[in-house]
């Protein structure tokens, strides 16, 4: 995926005329906090005073303890040297700089501005913030005038505000730096004057903008372009022509009031589902305003107390042995008396924190953003509020990114689903599949009475169906078709049922122009069989061809359909490693066999095809020896180049393939581990450096397949 230029790829062509209010930009909360230094400020977050007292607390009771500062000199630095990374730990939001973030596909950044009385020079007098002071202005800005540089049709939304240690002059200073480096990039706010409110009106509103109005602004042509909002009342004047920043009422707000152009606020708790339904309130209350969403957490005063004293605890109980042997007789012991007390207090008054960073603090909402968001403001559909913003802390441990650009491809956010049967409880499961790779929750689950050796969705004249076999039923070779609705459950019933008289282990669905079949074969006999599933979700009462292959049995099977041309089916025999592709009719019927051949690194204990573009693809995997392969599907039924091979340290049962918002996507299971991954397939034909997404189940699992609800297939009531 190119992130660094995803806003140019997705509005730069057909979509140009899509207003700002309809996209949604990820953001990073406290952006400039990669390299925070030894050095505190005052910040004036509830948090941050908290942790300073809480600092200057053990300091001062340190103090107070007989002899003690000449072992340990000023009392707050040391407290402070020996609790950095736990100070560090309740600061940091991200480990990424500012350039890296608008590479990964940041576009929003929130920047904390410190004014530095210290340093006289005219170099380095602005730095970002949070607790700790953080990286200089300059670089900050280099960075995102580089990014602009370098790119072309990228928004980046910058806002700056929280001033801390600013004087009158340091505004005017700081707006000047501002304007040296990234002016020439900004999309400039109109104002005019307006005799009704005495007062001086936007009249551009970017959030009423389109792409193209706000990427063509300066030159006419496209650019990358910076929207900057300067978080400080400052006197709006007449500026038809433009001016390179944007009033408070554009940032990102701290209230949920809904009286400005944007709207939302961040849920100032550190319970998670505190914090949801905060968001989910603000959300339905935004009425159709640009909506900033936070899914972000954040530390009580109890959190900051608990963090500090535990950290610095192990250091002060260093001190016992040390204050005995270091200082004289008799103040030694007092010394000792009193550090022992100090320790006694602090371990009474103390609990243990569930968490020492923001980092861990973040873990629910980085393991599952996608769909908390999917089901929380997206899925609901109860209002048209559009999602301007989603911030959150480390970004690089979610799929923020992807998620935004999902919300941005489609008006209907996608999910599709992933069916599976537990093999051993005979329970057939859907979860949730969302663009990008990422797996999400499971959506429902029902026991049967049978085992199953194949499951397969299809879609059929608009409807999604699941066809089932299972030779062990009783009657034997039992089959079904049930409805799969658009929710990710089973219709109410099953709509077509019946017995085979035949065992046939091999069975697959496809479709052909429009006609879709059921293909089946009988390991004992090489007897392979089509049959037609209807629109109706029931089956034709008559197999549309049927006869004995020479070389089976297969149990092998991959389908796939050439663009405007044929579709043709891949057969291999693990036995034999004997391969055919042979074109498959539109009646049923069994067409002209293109290739065979015999593979030398099999056998192939799984495969599927896929198209990517306009190239077919098969990947083929061997579990006995962990190698795969991806090798183009020529048009006229041949097998093509290999684009792609490896070896996999684990060996996997059960793949299924699936494309999402222009992406293919390869799912693996191991049913010896319970261990699955998702991993994308690039449009050349190779995989992508890492999965997107991978995790361990409790249970092993089989029969994997994949369906994309139907816009208009109802579900049951």
């Amino acid at each position: 995926m190119d992130y660094k230029n995803w806003m140019y790829n997705l509005y730069a062509g057909q979509r140009n005329n899509t207003l700002i209010q309809n996209i949604c930009f990820p953001a990073t909360h406290d952006s400039g906090t990669c390299k925070l230094r030894d050095k505190a400020t005052t910040d004036t977050d509830a948090q941050m005073v908290t942790l300073l007292d809480t600092i200057n607390s053990i300091s001062t009771k340190l103090s107070a303890i007989p002899g003690l500062i000449g072992i340990i000199g000023e009392a707050e630095k040391w407290v402070c040297d020996k609790i950095f990374d736990s100070i560090l730990g309740v600061s940091q939001t991200t480990t990424r700089t500012i350039g890296e973030q608008l590479r990964d596909g940041i576009r929003c950044l929130d920047l904390r501005i410190k004014y530095s009385h210290e340093n006289h020079t005219g170099k380095h007098r602005f730095f970002t913030y949070h607790g700790m002071v953080g990286s200089n202005m300059e670089d900050v800005l280099g960075d995102i005038k580089t990014f602009l540089e370098k790119t072309s049709g990228e928004i980046v939304v910058v806002n700056v505000g929280h001033f801390q240690h600013f004087l009158e002059h340091s505004y005017t200073e700081f707006i000047n730096l501002l304007s040296t480096y990234l002016e020439e990039y900004a999309f400039l706010c109109c104002t005019a004057y307006d005799s009704n409110s005495n007062t001086y009106q936007v009249q551009n509103d970017y959030f009423t903008q389109t792409y193209e109005q706000i990427v063509t602004q300066r030159t006419g042509k496209i650019q990358s372009t910076v929207i900057i909002t300067f978080g400080n009342t400052y006197n709006i004047e007449q500026s038809p022509t433009g001016y390179f920043l944007w009033p408070n009422q554009y940032c990102s707000p701290s209230s949920s009031s809904s009286s400005g152009p944007v709207t939302g606020s961040y849920s100032d708790s550190d319970d998670f589902n505190t914090m949801l339904q905060g968001q989910v309130t603000n959300w339905q209350q935004a009425d159709g305003i640009p909506f900033a969403l936070y899914m972000t957490l954040t530390f009580t005063d109890d959190d900051i107390t608990n963090i500090i004293t535990n950290a610095a605890l192990p250091a002060i109980s260093d001190l016992l042995p040390i204050v005995l042997v270091a200082l004289p007789p008799g103040i030694n012991v007092a010394a000792y008396i009193g550090l022992k007390e100090y320790i006694s207090y602090l371990l009474s008054t103390t609990t243990e924190p569930p968490w020492t960073t923001i980092n861990q603090m973040s873990a629910p909402i980085q393991s599952q953003l996608y769909g908390l968001v999917a089901q929380s403001f997206v899925q609901q559909g109860a209002t048209t509020n559009t999602i301007a913003y989603i911030y959150v802390d480390f970004y690089e441990n979610t799929n923020l990114v992807d998620l935004c650009i999902a919300l941005n491809t489609s008006n209907n956010f996608q999910v599709q689903y992933l069916t599976m049967f537990g093999m051993d409880s005979n329970t057939f499961i859907t979860q949730q599949l969302f663009p990008g790779g990422i797996m999400g929750n499971q959506v429902f689950s029902q026991g049967w009475e049978n085992n199953y050796c194949a499951l397969s969705p299809y879609q059929v004249g608009g409807t999604n169906y699941l066809y089932g076999f299972s030779p062990d039923s009783s009657p034997a070779n039992f089959w079904f078709i049930q409805e799969l609705l658009s929710d990710g459950t089973l219709g109410p019933a099953q709509t077509a049922q019946g017995n085979f008289e035949n065992t046939y282990l091999t069975q697959t669905t496809y479709s052909v122009q429009g006609n879709t079949f059921l293909f089946g074969m009988n390991h004992e006999d090489n007897y392979q069989f089509t049959q037609q599933l209807l629109a109706d979700g029931t089956m034709a009462s008559e197999q549309a061809q049927g006869d004995q292959w020479e070389n089976g049995p297969y149990a092998v099977i991959a389908t796939y359909t050439i663009p405007n041309g044929p579709t043709y089916m891949f057969g291999h025999n693990i036995n034999t490693q004997y391969w055919f592709i042979q074109e498959l009719n539109s009646d049923g019927t069994m067409g002209t066999e293109t290739q065979n051949g015999t593979f030398e690194d099999g056998p192939y204990t799984s495969a599927v095809a896929f198209l990517i573009g306009n190239t077919n693809y098969l990947f083929g995997f061997n579990a006995y020896t962990n190698y795969w392969f991806v090798q183009q599907l020529t048009s006229s039924g041949t097998l093509g180049t290999q684009t792609d091979t490896g070896n996999w340290e684990n060996s996997y049962n059960w793949f299924a393939v699936y494309e999402a918002l222009g992406r293919v996507f390869l799912f693996g299971f191991c049913d010896g581990h319970n261990y699955w991954f998702i991993q994308e397939i690039l449009p050349d034909g190779t995989f992508a450096k890492s999965q997107s997404s991978g995790g361990y189940w409790n249970n092993p699992y089989q029969l994997f397949g994949v369906y994309s609800p139907v816009a208009n297939q109802n579900n049951a009531q």
